[in-house]
């Protein structure tokens, strides 16, 4: 374990390292900045976004965009 001084992008890609695999990650955009392609390339990471982060997102939206309560219902269905 580390503890580093920052959450950024960059402490994350020096977290991630060469990794090629899959990470689970909460919706902090670092994770995306981390893994975005750069000049060697895109990065062998893949992102996958915790399913509560995402439902959140959809909560909040559906007061201005009423089809989320499909997207509700469907990952309630998931779980």
């Amino acid at each position: 374990h580390r503890i580093l001084p920052s959450r950024s992008g960059a402490t994350a890609r020096t977290v991630l390292g060469d990794y090629a695999g899959v990470v689970l990650v909460d919706g902090y955009a670092a994770y995306q900045t981390a893994t975005k392609s750069g000049p060697d390339g895109p990065s062998p990471a893949t992102l996958a976004f915790c399913w509560a982060h995402v439902r959140r997102k959809f909560f909040e939206a559906k007061q201005f965009a009423p089809a989320c309560e499909e997207v509700l219902r469907l990952i309630a269905e998931v779980y």
